[in-house]
C-alpha cells in the first residue's frame, strides 16, 4: 500500500475532487482507501495511533462559546477521551471494497 498526500475539496455530494496529477498516479481498477483529515474550526481535537491503529480520539469542549471564554471567569475547557479500537476497525473493513 503506497500513501498519497494531497490537498482536495469534498463535493456538496460527498464526492472529493482529486487534483489531476494525483490522479495520473493511480493505476486504473487500483482500490483505493481514503483517510480524510481536516483543520478543525478553532477547536482542539487529535487521534491517538498506536501500532498503526487508532486507538483514541481527543477534544477540547468548553462550557461557554469559545468566543465569551475570558480567563479566570469560572469557566474552563476540558479534554474529552473516546478510547476506539482501531485494529477491530481495520479487520473489520479489510475486505470491504
Amino acid at each position: 500500500m503506497r500513501a498519497i498526500e494531497f490537498g482536495g475539496t469534498i463535493m456538496q455530494g460527498g464526492q472529493i475532487a482529486l487534483p489531476p496529477e494525483i490522479v495520473a498516479r493511480i493505476p486504473a481498477g487500483e482500490h483505493l482507501r481514503v483517510f480524510v483529515m481536516w483543520e478543525p474550526s478553532g477547536e482542539d481535537s487529535g487521534v491517538l495511533i498506536e501500532d498503526g491503529h487508532v486507538t483514541a480520539l481527543t477534544l477540547a469542549v468548553i462550557d461557554v462559546p469559545k468566543e465569551d471564554e475570558k480567563g479566570n471567569d469560572g469557566h474552563g475547557s476540558k479534554i474529552i477521551v473516546i478510547p476506539f479500537d482501531g485494529a477491530a476497525m481495520d479487520r473489520d473493513l479489510a475486505h470491504v471494497e
